[in-house]
């Protein structure tokens, strides 16, 4: 059992699920059946999914053959993709076949006219150990329960959610290297939140369960600002996730033009609405 595959969309398949990866639980790497993109026929995928207990990710790019189900050592993913992204460099079309030999990993070049290219190998483990029910439950199941303390109370719902940085940083890392947005779903400030990044990611992340200041549902910080002269919050009134410049119809001008634009931290409201 073998597959080909794009050195660089194995580069970047492994990237991505190494930075929700841990050295404990590897990555678990399987081919499967899916859709790619718009085509709407099923395409063999080489799918991935790592956890490092506080954050997931799962990802697939397009392969062709078939690889068996195996759990791949973090550092020696890590090597693995070091090396292919040098040997790709410049090369579009490079590839690589990869197979599986009793435990060994065996990762080559695809044949060229002049060579059999660089090979690497490592042992890979069995991947029944990894948690991947669990994980699948998780992003693809139903809705999570309300999260309880340790005495089987239930947690209590609020604005807020508390991240630790370590749970959010590698998320923020893969949206900024696949240029897309991060979305993230929850059914409860305390529960672990459901992520998306583009069409080829989705993942989770579990919120920290310590509280670290008073007010459950706003920000209680002092804040030391110089105060502004008091304004007319009507600009504010037209917010629908971004804020709205122009002037609002009335009888005169029942179809004035009312322009979208991003909400910016420090931003004056426009002066037509101020006044």
């Amino acid at each position: 059992m073998s597959i080909t595959i794009s050195t660089k969309a194995l580069v970047e398949l492994l990237t991505d699920l190494l930075d929700t990866a841990d050295s404990w639980r590897g990555i678990h790497l399987r081919t499967t059946r899916g859709n790619w993109g718009e085509d709407p026929d099923e395409t063999t995928l080489l799918a991935g999914t790592s956890t490092t207990g506080a954050v997931m990710g799962h990802t697939w790019t397009v392969c062709a053959g078939d690889l068996q189900v195996s759990l791949w050592p973090a550092a020696n993913c890590r090597i693995l993709a070091d090396a292919l992204k040098k040997l790709a460099k410049g090369d579009k079309r490079h590839a690589v076949d990869v197979r599986i030999d009793g435990n060994t990993l065996i990762v080559v070049e695809a044949a060229t006219l002049f060579d059999h290219g660089a090979e690497f190998q490592f042992e890979v483990h069995d991947a029944k150990d990894f948690p991947m029910s669990r994980l699948r439950r998780i992003i693809d199941g139903d809705p999570l329960p309300t999260p309880r303390d340790g005495d089987g109370v239930e947690r209590e719902n609020t604005q807020r959610t508390t991240w630790n940085p370590a749970s959010i940083e590698p998320l923020l890392k893969i949206a900024n290297r696949r240029k897309e947005q991060l979305h993230l779903f929850r059914t409860h400030s305390n529960q672990i939140h459901r992520a998306q990044i583009g069409n080829q990611w989705v993942g989770a992340a579990a919120p920290a369960v310590a509280w670290d200041h008073d007010d459950p549902d706003k920000p209680n910080t002092d804040v030391y600002l110089d105060q502004s002269a008091p304004v007319d919050g009507a600009w504010l009134l037209r917010y629908g996730g971004g804020v709205f410049a122009g002037r609002e119809a009335d009888e005169d001008t029942p179809t004035a033009t009312v322009t979208a634009i991003q909400p910016a931290l420090g931003e004056e409201p426009p002066e037509s609405e101020a006044e």
